[in-house]
């Protein structure tokens, strides 16, 4: 599962998917729109990696405890 907190997040993948080099295979995909996340304790704020951590962070804080 794919876990975004902005809904342009999704579009910027599918898109990329989409219009990136031929003869890629892409598995089943599904997508989490949750705008309850935060990334506020991401170590690199606006950096798209430290966000994703940041991100899974507070997901497995919010609904695996």
């Amino acid at each position: 599962m794919n876990v975004a907190d902005y809904s342009s997040d999704i579009e910027f993948l599918t898109v990329f998917c989409y219009w990136g080099r031929d003869n890629v295979s892409i598995p089943v995909l599904s997508f989490m729109l949750n705008l309850l996340l935060s990334t506020k304790n991401s170590k690199i704020p606006y950096n798209a990696l430290a966000d994703a951590r940041a991100l899974s962070q507070d997901y497995a804080l919010k609904y695996f405890q």
